[in-house]
């Protein structure tokens, strides 16, 4: 019998001066007989160059190379260059095949693939921190084998050098515009980047209103992955993290929120809070105009027996004008 399998990348950077070994064997002990072994090799499909920032209109077709992640699926490959920190996002969808993306670096070792983390079930990676500067590559391939069609890749990059330094009681106002960073978690939005350095088992409460648009807040972590999201945690469509009470911060380090809208393309302007809670008061250090201390009405504050927390009755919602 003729026996396949997947295909198997060579180690190495000059595999042609390497001898390689083949052992065939039975499943089951103590089992003889003839048997026909075949050899092929598969030319590594040729990458096409991409950009941070472009979006790409492609197809799977039968007569692709076959893909190093998925047997039996078809593949086409895309190159592109980073820098160390580099924040990437790769999204691959379409209407035609279960879409499933992949990131690899220069020595072609997946870094990270996905397979629903999009719309459906579209591909989406968001924001993979490059661990080094080079090239690497994205394979656009279909989950299950045989699947063929049209689909849509974009690749997109936030810079750390691109954020805002923001400080613990601290109020910023911001705007989205057309021309901002395309947002890592939300398809289609704009998105503005501030940064922070926080220490480990600190809490946390990162809120923001807008009168302009439904706003969306992400926080991710010193890798790059986002910890908490969320879109109408505040007031209205107004976003906080957490939704009630405060976040603790995992590990000491440098982390990033990223300001964006629901919808895509929404623009205007939004004022953007980060403040820290004492562990030992659960008071929040936000300036009040007199250059005292006040309490966030968000937070959890001690009362009544020691040690049990209740939360603050909330202020009255605000109304529409």
């Amino acid at each position: 019998m003729t026996t396949t399998g997947a295909t198997v990348p060579i180690p190495g950077s000059s595999p042609s001066n390497d001898t390689f070994a083949i052992e065939a064997t039975s499943f089951s002990g103590g089992v003889v007989g003839s048997y026909t072994l075949a050899l092929t090799r598969f030319e590594t499909p040729a990458c096409v160059p991409v950009s941070y920032g472009q979006t790409v209109e492609g197809s799977l077709e039968a007569s692709d190379a076959e893909s190093r992640i998925r047997t039996d699926s078809r593949a086409d490959c895309y190159t592109f260059s980073a820098t160390e920190g580099d924040l990437i996002g790769v999204s691959l969808s379409s209407d035609e095949f279960d879409a499933y993306v992949s990131l690899l670096d220069a020595s072609g070792e997946t870094l990270i693939s996905d397979d629903d983390g999009g719309l459906g079930i579209d591909s989406r990676i968001v924001s993979f921190r490059a661990p080094s500067t080079g090239t690497f590559s994205i394979e656009a391939t279909a989950y299950a084998g045989g699947e063929t069609g049209s689909y849509t890749l974009i690749l997109t990059r936030t810079e750390a050098s691109e954020c805002t330094a923001i400080s613990y009681g601290q109020t910023l106002e911001g705007s989205l515009d057309l021309s901002d960073a395309t947002s890592l978690e939300r398809t289609g939005s704009r998105a503005d980047c501030y940064a922070f350095s926080a220490m480990a088992d600190e809490g946390i409460i990162v809120s923001i209103i807008s009168d302009d648009f439904d706003t969306y807040l992400s926080l991710l972590d010193p890798s790059g992955q986002i910890i908490a999201s969320d879109d109408d945690g505040g007031e209205g469509s107004d976003s906080r993290i957490p939704e009630e009470g405060t976040l603790t911060i995992p590990s000491t380090g440098d982390y990033t929120i990223e300001v964006t809208s629901y919808f895509s393309d929404e623009t205007g302007t939004y004022s953007l809070t980060l403040q820290r809670v004492d562990a030992l008061s659960l008071m929040v250090t936000v300036p009040s105009p007199e250059g005292k201390v006040k309490p966030d009405p968000y937070a959890r504050v001690p009362k009544g027996p020691p040690g049990k927390l209740v939360k603050k009755a909330l202020p009255p919602k605000k109304t529409a004008q």
